[in-house]
């Protein structure tokens, strides 16, 4: 039995009947081959869901209509999961966040630090926005995570010093390992970060320190920025 595709809607109508969105209705027309009939489910990004059937296609021009048979609304993930961290080159940064998404972080920051080879540019927000409701549609998770501005160490805490009981696990080669200390943070909210693949600076480390965090080792080789972005959202997540 096949998958039922998930499709994105920034908007899912009041009313009974809707029209697709054209770039959603030509993946569903096209590749995942799905005719007049078919079973869908509309996410919003923000926890509504809409369980449709595939009413009218046309394909000149192309259109297309669904009827809503059913709807709910999932709850927000109680715990906020941020994670901070330099950023990859090129396409490694499609691979972490898609890895990302999947583990269940809930907000994303590219951090800028002395060491960074890669920062933001001014298509990266489009383009993470595309990974981000892609994979979302691929793992059936109805909150899209939210993307943040790009952010320095320095900024970074600045901005967390509103959050209350948030707990910051620092990247560390000379910390503990992970696995030491997984029971005792498994319920609080979380701001994971992540330094460049050259380290952070002995001042950048110390902030970190000094505000708090906690240096966690998460293994005995050096690891690239995508693989230790994973690797410690999987020690909070699993």
């Amino acid at each position: 039995m096949s998958k039922v595709p998930w499709v994105y809607c920034s908007h899912i109508s009041d009313s009974n009947e809707m029209e697709l969105p054209k770039e959603e209705l030509r993946h569903l027309s096209g590749s995942l081959r799905r005719r007049e009939g078919s079973t869908i489910v509309l996410f919003d990004g923000v926890g509504s869901v809409a369980y449709a059937r595939l009413a009218e296609i046309k394909k000149k021009p192309l259109s297309g209509w669904v009827e809503i048979v059913s709807r709910d609304y999932v709850e927000k993930p109680h715990r906020k999961i941020c994670i901070a961290t330099a950023l990859p080159k090129r396409d490694r940064q499609a691979v972490m966040l898609d890895f990302l998404i999947q583990l269940g972080i809930t907000d994303f920051v590219p951090l800028s630090c002395m060491y960074s080879v890669a920062h933001p540019s001014k298509n990266s927000l489009d383009r993470w926005q595309r990974i981000l409701i892609e994979t979302c549609k691929q793992c059936n998770q109805p909150w899209l995570p939210t993307i943040h501005p790009g952010s320095t160490p320095e900024n970074l805490l600045e901005s967390r010093q509103s959050i209350k009981n948030q707990v910051i696990l620092l990247a560390d080669e000379n910390g503990e390992f992970g696995h030491s200390i997984k029971n005792e943070i498994q319920q609080s909210d979380q701001l994971l970060v992540v330094g460049p693949e050259g380290g952070f600076t002995i001042e950048e480390r110390e902030k970190f320190i000094k505000n708090g965090a906690l240096p966690i080792r998460l293994s005995a080789n050096n690891l690239r920025i995508e693989v230790a972005a994973i690797a410690i959202a999987a020690l909070v997540l699993s």
